[in-house]
């Protein structure tokens, strides 16, 4: 199965395959084409020895929260794990089918509801660490951007992506709120009422249908501080 083309394509983009295996009679080294050799399992590529062996007792005795899987005797045995730690044996008729074992696995997210592929993730991972990044550095555009391209694709994600965004834009909300308040510090009329402009204009984009709270708070400010222009 794991040598299957079209199901090795599907299962980098859908799914996360884990291989338990305690044999330790093949290769635990690799050779590339140079004839460098580093640690490596030469029975499953991208893998170490270890990491096979032990999964074996990891899924068995995990961490408190992550599901538990029942060995029993005798191999193949394969299963499947839901998002939210159920878990369902695979039928050993089935298992040895990679057309089958696709066809479960895409019945089981069909039931779990929507689901981000492995190329959509990465997506939305450089996006929130954009926005963390652009949050903590005072970059309130590129924040926006950031948090704009993660609400485009939110509404076809799980639930839990537009909860991350949710907390997100608060983070955003409230630095920039702080940035507010120290542009009421600027003891020069005409140079505070600049700098609050200055601050509106790089804030002002929305985020799907919303601005950021904070514009409405500096859109008050500004028509309860008028500044007389200049003659």
């Amino acid at each position: 199965m794991l040598e299957n083309e079209d199901f090795v394509k599907y299962a980098n983009e859908s799914i996360v395959c884990v291989v338990g295996h305690n044999d330790t009679g093949h290769e635990a080294e690799v050779e590339d084409a140079k004839g460098n050799k580093s640690p490596g399992c030469a029975l499953y590529p991208g893998l170490q020895c270890k990491q096979h062996q032990s999964i074996m007792g990891e899924v068995g005795r995990p961490p408190e929260g992550m599901p538990r899987i029942e060995l029993p005797n005798g191999v193949p045995n394969s299963w499947l794990v839901a998002p939210d730690g159920t878990v369902e044996p695979i039928d050993p008729a089935d298992q040895q089918s990679a057309g089958k074992v696709q066809e479960l696995c895409e019945a089981l997210q069909k039931k779990a509801g929507k689901a981000i592929g492995w190329k959509d993730y990465g997506k939305l991972q450089e996006a929130f660490e954009s926005a963390a990044k652009a949050v903590e550095g005072g970059d309130w555009k590129a924040a926006i951007t950031a948090c704009q391209a993660v609400e485009k694709r939110a509404a076809k994600m799980p639930p839990s992506v537009g909860e991350r965004l949710a907390k997100q834009v608060e983070e955003l909300n409230a630095k920039v709120a702080e940035a507010f308040e120290a542009a009421k510090g600027e003891p020069d009329a005409v140079q505070r009422d600049r700098d609050m402009k200055a601050l509106r204009a790089k804030v002002a984009a929305k985020i799907g249908p919303k601005a950021l709270p904070v514009v409405a708070e500096i859109d008050a400010w500004l028509k309860a501080n008028p500044v007389a222009p200049a003659k």
